[in-house]
C-alpha cells in the first residue's frame, strides 16, 4: 500500500516557521508537555500533532489576515489568499506558492508505505513533488 501525505513528523516540526510556533505555544503553556517527534520513543504521547496542526493553520491564516489589511471580511480575505504568493506554512515541509490558479499552494506530498514489520504505514523523508 501507497499513499499521499503530509510531511513526516520529523520534517514537520523542523520546517521553518514551527520552532518559533513551538516557543509561543510554551510561553503561554508553560506546564504544557510536548514531546519532540524526532526523539520520541515508542512509550511517548503524541502531543506534539495538535500543535504541528495548529501552528500551520493559524500562521497560515495570519499571514492571509495581514495580507488582507484591517478591513477584514469575506472579500479582503478571499483576494489576500488568492495573492498570496510564495508562503512556506509550518508544519507542510515547505514551498508553497498561493494563487487564484491554485489556491491550495500545492504544498509538497510524501508517499505513505505500508510497512509489514511495524504493521503502519512509514512517510518517505523527501517529498515526490
Amino acid at each position: 500500500l501507497i499513499t499521499g501525505s503530509r510531511a513526516p513528523a520529523g520534517v514537520a516540526w523542523t520546517t521553518a516557521g514551527m520552532p518559533e510556533c513551538v516557543a509561543k505555544i510554551t510561553a503561554t503553556q508553560p506546564d504544557r508537555q510536548i514531546t519532540d517527534p524526532v526523539t520520541k520513543t515508542a512509550d511517548d504521547l503524541d502531543t506534539y500533532v495538535s500543535v504541528v496542526s495548529a501552528c500551520s493553520a493559524v500562521s497560515l491564516f495570519a499571514a492571509v489576515a495581514e495580507t488582507a489589511g484591517a478591513n477584514l471580511n469575506n472579500d479582503t480575505l478571499l483576494a489576500a489568499g488568492q495573492d498570496l504568493g510564495a508562503f512556506d506554512v509550518p508544519g507542510t515541509g515547505g514551498g508553497q506558492v498561493y494563487s487564484a490558479d491554485d489556491p491550495s499552494g500545492n504544498p509538497p506530498v510524501y508517499l505513505s508505505r505500508w510497512t509489514e514489520e511495524k504493521k503502519t504505514t512509514v512517510v518517505d523523508d523527501q517529498p515526490v513533488s
